[in-house]
């Protein structure tokens, strides 16, 4: 009997239908518009898109190979009259109420009807709008404090009781009060760090801010200042270098509102003088015209701020970059002006190559030696 071989589609071929099989399993796991080799901004809101295309360059570790495109923010009433109400409940039902009751899984702490709802109105503290409504009214970081430090005296007291009891509680028991106290010592410390703490942080990046802060400029110092946050816990890796490169693209009016700016504040000269520096030194600023790939005009400004030391303290470096974000005027002013796309890209060395010294210090500041530069625009990288 003769037998005929089936042939093997073209490797080219077999890629492609590998990567539209996954293309869909992703769309139904994840329920989102997936895409792989597309520009996001093309794209509709909520869409994951794998090997985006990009007009900026990101070439560090695994940058680049995913991009998620946010939808809007969901603008509704949030008081934190609701957090302090979870809060009495969850306290009210500690050990000695469930202790009388019996019901321990549906009782201790609020269960999971007063815990996971506490836990996800905590985090919506962090998405922009709410953020700067609570870094604008003095009174709401009150609350906040006073509620973190509610949060912490349940937390001693349930764990003292825990400790005390611990020999007469079955493992079961031991287990679900143990990850209860575990939850709010999440959600207490989300308060405390991700909220209370940074807003500190925030508001030292605005001390010298020639405006009061907005939503834009907290916004962009918002993200640099997660940056760094990540940047310190880097540092016990080894900390010769670091640096951060926060780049801004305008719309040729919005653009002209900064030079008017610039104008007024008398430091145009500043500006122009930090546009032609030499190669890679901390302060530099670059600024390129481009156009998008529908023919936009628009204006790419990047200032890239860096250190370097052969000894140095643990988190002297972040707390330098830090001081001179919020001593630079030019970009205390580019930070108030609503840019069209903003991003931030930040490095700490811990295995150093060539010398330890400013110009050899990453990120590169996006300047080509001969001064020339992609018909693109900028390129944003950090070079390992």
């Amino acid at each position: 009997m003769n037998t005929v071989k089936k042939e093997q589609p073209p490797l080219l071929s077999r890629i492609g239908r590998f990567c539209r099989t996954r293309l869909r399993q992703a769309q139904r796991l994840l329920a989102a518009n997936v895409y792989f080799g597309k520009y996001v901004d093309r794209l509709p809101d909520g869409s994951l898109v794998f090997f985006p295309c990009r007009q900026t360059l990101l070439c560090c570790g695994i940058a680049g190979i995913v991009a998620f495109k946010n939808k809007p923010e969901a603008h509704h009433d949030f008081k934190l009259d609701s957090l302090e109400e979870i809060v009495a409940g969850i306290e009210a039902a500690g050990y000695a109420a469930c202790q009388q009751n019996g019901k321990w899984n549906d009782c201790y702490l609020g269960g999971s009807e007063k815990i996971d709802p506490l836990w996800r109105r905590v985090q919506t503290l962090k998405a922009d709008d709410r953020f700067f409504s609570v870094f604008s009214d003095a009174m709401a970081q009150n609350r906040i404090e006073r509620l973190a430090n509610h949060l912490g005296v349940i937390i001693q007291t349930e764990t003292d009781l825990l400790a005390e009891q611990m020999g007469r509680l079955s493992s079961e028991r031991v287990d679900l009060i143990s990850l209860r106290i575990e939850k709010l010592k999440d959600i207490a410390w989300s308060l405390e760090k991700d909220i209370f703490s940074n807003i500190k942080k925030i508001r030292d990046f605005l001390a010298h801010s020639p405006e009061t802060p907005s939503r834009t400029s907290v916004a962009v110092f918002k993200k640099i200042n997660a940056v760094l946050n990540s940047i310190d816990r880097l540092e016990v890796r080894g900390r010769d270098s670091a640096g951060i490169s926060i780049m801004f693209i305008f719309a040729p009016p919005e653009f002209q509102k900064f030079e008017a700016s610039l104008e007024k504040n008398g430091i145009r000269d500043q500006f122009e003088k930090r546009c032609e520096p030499d190669l890679l030194i901390n302060g530099g600023i670059n600024c390129q015209s481009s156009a998008t790939p529908e023919g936009k005009k628009q204006v790419a400004v990047a200032v890239t701020y860096k250190i370097a030391l052969e000894i140095g303290g643990l988190g002297d470096n972040v707390q330098y970059l830090r001081r001179q974000i919020a001593n630079d005027p030019i970009f205390q002013i580019l930070a108030t002006i609503p840019a069209s796309f903003d991003t931030v890209a930040a490095h700490t060395r811990w295995a150093s190559v060539g010398a330890i010294t400013e110009a050899n210090c990453h990120p590169v500041d996006n300047q080509a030696s001969g001064g020339q530069t992609p018909k693109c625009g900028i390129i944003h990288t950090c070079l390992n």
